[in-house]
C-alpha cells in the first residue's frame, strides 16, 4: 500500500472516529513535570521548574564542555560533520542553539538540506568553501528567476543560511 493511500485511509478512520465520540470527553490529568528514572537528560532538563532544578541536573564543570575532537560515527564519504546539539551537548537545553564543526574533504560536497528549526552560521577555519543557498518562494532575482545565493568563502568568513532554505557546501579545491 503507497504511503499517500495509508495516510488518506488513517485520515478517513480517525474522521469517523471523531463523529462517533460524544460531544464532551474528560482526561483524567496527569503530571508530567516531574521526571522519572528512564527519563533522559536532556526531557529532565527541558522539563526543569527553575534554573535551580535545570543547573543541579548539570552537576559537575565538565557538564558544560563540549569536546570537537571526538570523531563522528559511521562519517559519510567527503567529509564528516561532529555536532553539538542537545542531544550530544545537554548543557544546550533551552539555548535554542547549536553548533557543529564539519570537515568537508578536496572535491567533497555536504549535500542539499534544509534545517526546519533554526538558521545556521556557515564559517571556514581554512581552505575555501563554495556555497549557495535558496532562500522561500516568492524570492528571486531582477529578471523574475529564482534567487539562489553564492557565496566563496575563504578562511574566517562566515554567510548566514537562513531557518528553512535549502542549502548545500562544496570543496572546490
Amino acid at each position: 500500500m503507497h504511503s499517500s493511500t495509508l495516510f488518506a485511509s488513517a485520515a478517513v478512520l480517525l474522521a469517523s472516529t471523531a463523529v462517533a465520540l460524544p460531544s464532551t470527553v474528560r482526561v483524567p490529568y496527569t503530571n508530567t513535570t516531574h521526571s522519572t528514572p528512564t527519563t533522559s537528560l536532556t526531557k529532565q532538563l527541558r522539563l526543569a521548574d527553575n534554573a535551580a532544578e535545570y543547573f543541579s541536573l548539570l552537576p559537575n564543570n565538565e557538564d558544560f564542555i563540549f569536546n570537537f575532537n571526538q570523531p563522528q560515527p559511521k562519517p559519510g564519504k567527503g567529509g564528516e560533520l561532529v555536532a553539538a546539539n542537545r542531544v550530544t551537548f545537554p548543557a544546550l537545553v533551552g539555548t535554542s542553539s547549536g553548533m557543529a564543526l564539519g570537515r568537508v574533504d578536496p572535491c567533497g560536497m555536504n549535500t542539499l538540506h534544509v534545517h526546519p528549526r533554526s538558521a545556521e552560521l556557515q564559517m571556514v577555519i581554512s581552505g575555501r568553501l563554495i556555497t549557495e543557498m535558496v532562500p522561500e518562494n516568492g524570492i528571486l532575482n531582477a529578471d523574475g528567476s529564482r534567487r539562489v545565493i553564492r557565496t566563496e568563502l575563504c578562511p574566517f568568513m562566515m554567510t548566514p543560511f537562513y531557518q528553512g532554505s535549502i542549502h548545500t557546501q562544496f570543496n572546490p579545491e
